[in-house]
């Protein structure tokens, strides 16, 4: 595992092979601000990954300063972490602004409640995005709610919600989207609380839509069939291929 001062400075030298970069160790103050001095000038990095608590808000705050002037990333992952509603808020400035990031992935992040509605607001904005992650961040139905009238603004490919609070009113609303939109390839909801009312709902979405060709339910306990789904995503694969 590289150290965090060697990636820094590969990514202080532009180094135009440095596409994708981790990190996994725990930060210190003055590399954090080594790294937004960096990553203000970079113009290689594609990809940028945090993982495993190494970021407070305070610096979160100063990478997210950096990364709304940078023109080259696409790919931000930030998971588990536990950056609240306060990381959320600078995580809302960032998305907003920064129209080059296509991919979000903020897995296990600690952004429930309220940290939940400024990431979706900023996301709202942001037509760029697309492709989601908000697995195991306490996402509950009016959450989804939200969401869904996103999804049905057609710019999203590929949501990732699974371990979250998503019962059948929650998948009645995203039925409601996937209806309309024709963007979407791909939905996860495994391990929520939808049950078969709620599997029902997806399967009327599906009807009227030719373009999901993943819809993952597995391990929502309380769905028994889901022949119904299975036969209309591999309606779509097949018109797909």
């Amino acid at each position: 595992m590289k150290s965090n001062t060697f990636l820094i400075d590969k990514i202080k030298n532009n180094d135009p092979e440095l596409k994708e970069v981790s990190f996994f160790r725990s930060f210190e103050l003055n590399e954090v601000q080594q790294l937004a001095e960096a990553l203000t000038y970079n113009t290689y990095l594609k990809s940028i990954s945090f993982q495993e608590f190494n970021l407070n808000n305070q610096y979160l705050e100063i990478i997210c300063n950096s990364l709304i002037v940078n023109t080259g990333l696409t790919d931000l992952s930030i998971t588990n972490q536990a950056i609240g509603e306060r990381g959320s808020q600078e995580l809302n400035k960032l998305i907003s602004f920064n129209s080059n990031i296509t991919s979000l992935n903020l897995y296990n992040s600690g952004i429930a409640g309220n940290g939940v509605d400024y990431i979706l607001s900023a996301i709202n904005q942001n037509s760029s995005i697309k492709k989601l992650n908000l697995g195991r961040n306490a996402i509950n139905d009016n959450n989804t709610r939200t969401l869904a009238d996103i999804i049905a603004r057609k710019f999203l490919k590929i949501i990732e919600l699974p371990w979250n609070k998503i019962s059948d009113l929650g998948a009645k609303y995203l039925a409601e989207s996937i209806s309309k939109t024709k963007s979407l390839r791909q939905l996860n909801l495994h391990y929520n609380d939808i049950s078969n009312e709620g599997a029902k709902y997806l399967a009327d979405g599906l009807e009227k839509n030719y373009n999901l060709e993943v819809l993952d339910l597995t391990w929502n306990k309380k769905i028994y069939n889901t022949a119904r789904i299975d036969n209309l995503i591999t309606r779509n694969t097949r018109l797909s291929a």
